[in-house]
């Protein structure tokens, strides 16, 4: 029911005027009409509940007072079932229009880079004064991968990959415009620009400030960086931008198909042309480990809740549970990242702003090519 009236109020049936519409229509419908979490309509259940009891009881007391032969009259009410009127819930109303208007992110969410910078400040006072933690963390490694890392990045991750419905797919050739401008920009230009623009960088530009085998290492960052696209992180962009949350649903579903055999090879050939050892036990576990197991637990999990409690609980009960996950996750990774950097960015913070400059060139860069060609 609510899900409903919030789509009826979108549309702009609101007020008296459309009243009876919203209530034939809202009739037969399950759920509370006035709250998204059942929990907080039976909360509110309860304490009108208890409201309306005090109230009865003022009532029986002043019956007892003015009618003595019948003290009992009033005594045992009925239960009913209490559920929010029309009246109690135009309010709703307005507070769904505010929140057109401020549809957002909360108070956390708002100073995340506040957030974001303190954790980096903490990750790198870790691994300068506290050695301990990154020595004991950097032994959980496997085919340098760290273990600790992957646990963080699924508990990122995981609660994205909940979100991603491939049946969803089957609607790619409706609107193929999107998809096609996405999947060309992220697996046939922004691999190879990236490539391209960190080479001049590194190996041109700033070739009297960059070793040459330091800058193997940065090209190789640059290159895992540029040819891995952001798919979790979409919904939230989309939700902010007002996008289409179903259309996002498609594209997303899309890259998440092609990353799982376009990645590897893509960063293979790269790494290949520019003449670095190719790690292929760490590409392949780094898949599996951040791709695969993260996107197929969400797809099991979905499955099973959907199945169980239905489409409506799973999108507006079972996944707000994990809203806070993400942002734990994003949070814990960058202290323990930067932990294990600490001594290098502090012994040279110059090189930072080097890699800083292809990375921000290349965003602008793929930026004005989506939105020209979109």
């Amino acid at each position: 029911r609510y899900s409903f009236r919030v789509w009826l109020l979108g549309l702009g049936l609101i007020g008296d005027e459309f009243k009876n519409c919203r209530t034939h229509l809202l009739k037969h419908l399950d759920g509370d009409i006035a709250w998204r979490h059942p929990e907080d309509g039976i909360a509110a259940r309860a304490k009108l509940k208890e409201k309306r009891e005090l109230e009865r009881q003022a009532a029986r007391e002043q019956r007892v007072e003015l009618v003595s032969d019948n003290s009992t009259q009033g005594e045992n009410v009925p239960e009913e079932h209490i559920e929010p009127s029309e009246s109690e819930c135009d309010e709703f109303e307005e507070e769904f229009e505010m929140s057109k208007e401020n549809k957002g992110i909360g108070f956390f969410e708002r100073y995340l880079t506040i957030w974001v910078t303190l954790c980096i400040i903490a990750g790198i006072a870790i691994g300068q004064w506290i050695h301990g933690v990154p020595e004991t963390l950097g032994k959980w490694e496997y085919a340098n991968v760290s273990i600790p890392i992957a646990v963080l990045i699924w508990l990122m991750i995981y609660p994205m990959m909940l979100k991603v419905d491939f049946q969803s797919v089957k609607n790619v050739g409706k609107r193929p415009k999107g998809v096609f401008i996405t999947c060309v920009t992220n697996w046939l230009i922004k691999p190879f620009t990236m490539f391209g623009i960190a080479w001049f960088f590194f190996f041109v530009v700033f070739k009297t400030f960059i070793p040459t085998a330091l800058a193997d290492q940065y090209l190789a960052g640059a290159v895992l960086l540029g040819a891995a696209p952001c798919t979790a992180m979409v919904f939230v962009w989309s939700y902010l931008t007002k996008g289409d949350a179903a259309y996002t649903l498609v594209q997303v579903a899309v890259n998440d198909l092609i990353i799982l055999v376009a990645y590897v090879p893509i960063v293979g050939f790269l790494l290949g042309i520019g003449g670095i050892a190719i790690p292929w036990a760490t590409l392949i576990l780094s898949v599996v480990l951040f791709v695969v197991i993260p996107l197929v637990a969400g797809i099991f999990t979905r499955i099973l809740v959907v199945r169980r409690y239905g489409i409506d609980y799973f999108n507006t009960v079972f996944v707000n549970k994990f809203n806070k996950w993400t942002i734990i996750g994003l949070l814990l990774t960058l202290i323990i990242l930067f932990s294990f950097q600490g001594k290098t960015i502090l012994s040279n913070p110059f090189h930072i702003v080097l890699i800083a400059d292809p990375l921000i060139f290349q965003t602008f860069l793929i930026f004005f090519i989506t939105y020209g060609w979109a």
